[in-house]
């Protein structure tokens, strides 16, 4: 068992990796930046005491000294797992919005490690192909991209537009981590973890909507219908990928296996493109037909020319890393959306069921409820319809659910039968909820529609 600090525990690649660290009985505290947010997390793992899960606060990662309380720890951290870093396109600020989260954090934490915890000897950092991937040279046909390879970007260039300034910020974070290193000679080791396109599901113990994250999106865009809307599908971008579950195994395996010390990992399963994904969306999931381009549309495949060639040889030897298929990585994406409606379902029903007043929480001012021909708005509006409705005790006995994504969020539809004060027949009803992500770790109720069928019989 190791004592761990793990960075950024709401963010998609942390929550596999928090996932994966406790199911091997280590001791993990995790960085999130807000209680509210911590509070999500712990009520998702109630199998787990204090010893084995609890978090420290760290609002803003791009401040020196941010992490100077979180590496203290009794028992003391053996091992740092650094995932915390902005990666999204609602940029306003390159310097400030990409560039300082990624080189400060970084820095900070491990100034923090060596001057607050000697006891730490394993540091794993989060960092990306686009430290490795050379944009001047394209699809660079033929060449073999491997972890000897870096970025040659400038600051300069960063500050350019959007796409330059996150791939300066892995590069330049990567780089003053292993700068670090050579010249404050602190009793830990490094090693640092290079991924293409992330792809894969929500980690299932998630009641969010947070981890539609910016790799997954184009998953989700093509099940909305964009790519037919657009009538071409987009440019794949990056034609490699790594699931978000073996790149959990990877930061891991980075921490356990002694010749992982001092090396970076280029963690690859290989291509994909999204041509490739709309095919295989069509395959395994015939709902979606009406909404994917048709098998001939144009884009979205390989460059004609061919595409640079990669090395994840480091990843397989040392780290014994064994990468699951894309078709998986897909199905297994589609199909977590449904959960994420089913996990929403279930705490509603259960806030509901017992403690009504529980549910302010999950709407704003904005939003509607819509109970048979009633309509409410507002929190304080909805909430207090719902408390005063004529019956104390209800049980939702659900036989239905149905989620389908949303530009925003995911919109669910639940059929079932209604038991209310235990005397009365089982009455059936439908529900639809549109549900709106809000920030990393939060989610609220947009429109909540409520109808009771018949009573039967």
């Amino acid at each position: 068992m190791t004592r761990v600090l793990l960075t950024g525990g709401s963010g998609f690649i942390a929550a596999w990796v928090l996932d994966l660290l406790l199911q091997q009985g280590h001791s993990v505290v995790t960085t999130v930046r807000s209680r509210a947010k911590a509070d999500a997390i712990k009520a998702k793992h109630p199998e787990y005491g204090s010893d084995k899960l609890s978090f420290a606060i760290v609002p803003d990662i791009a401040v020196e000294g941010a992490f100077d309380d979180a590496v203290k720890s009794d028992p003391p951290f053996e091992a740092v797992l650094h995932t915390a870093s902005p990666f999204h396109y609602n940029v306003t600020d390159i310097q400030k919005d990409l560039l300082d989260p990624a080189l400060i954090g970084t820095t900070s934490i491990l100034k923090a490690i060596k001057k607050s915890a000697p006891s730490v000897k394993r540091v794993v950092v989060t960092s990306s192909f686009a430290a490795v991937f050379d944009p001047a040279k394209g699809d660079n046909p033929g060449y073999p991209y491997s972890e000897a390879d870096w970025s040659p970007l400038t600051h300069e260039q960063a500050l350019e537009n959007m796409v330059a300034g996150y791939r300066y910020s892995k590069t330049s974070a990567e780089r003053a981590a292993w700068d670090f290193v050579e010249k404050e000679k602190p009793n830990f080791t490094l090693s640092t973890i290079c991924p293409p396109l992330v792809l894969g599901p929500t980690a299932p113990w998630l009641a969010s909507l947070d981890n539609i994250n910016t790799s997954n999106a184009r998953v989700r865009d093509a099940i909305l219908g964009k790519f037919k809307e657009n009538g071409e599908i987009p440019p794949s971008g990056v034609y490699l990928w790594i699931d978000v579950r073996d790149l959990a195994i990877a930061h891991v395996k980075a921490m356990d296996v002694p010749d992982a010390a001092g090396k970076r990992f280029f963690t690859t399963a290989g291509y994909f493109s999204n041509k490739e994904i709309v095919e295989l969306i069509r395959k395994n999931f015939p709902e979606y037909a009406d909404k994917l381009p048709p098998p001939d549309v144009k884009g979205g495949d390989y460059p004609p020319g061919g595409v640079y060639k990669y090395d994840n040889s480091r990843s397989k030897e040392v780290l014994g890393l064994e990468f699951m298929s894309l078709e998986k990585s897909v199905v297994d994406l589609v199909n977590s959306l449904k959960a994420v409606g089913e996990q929403f379902v279930e705490f509603y029903y259960k806030t509901f069921d017992e403690n009504r007043a529980g549910l302010a929480g999950l709407y704003r001012d904005t939003s509607m409820l819509t109970f048979e021909s009633s309509e409410v708005q507002g929190t304080a509006s909805i909430v207090e319809k719902l408390t005063n409705l004529p019956f104390q005790k209800v049980v939702h006995q659900v036989a239905t659910l149905d989620a389908q994504p949303t530009q925003n969020g995911i919109v669910v539809l639940v059929t079932g039968a209604l038991l209310v004060d235990e005397e009365q027949k089982p009455m059936s009803y439908t529900q639809l909820f549109n549900i709106i992500a809000e920030s990393p770790g939060s989610y609220y109720v947009f429109n909540d529609m409520f109808r009771l069928v018949y009573s039967a019989s």
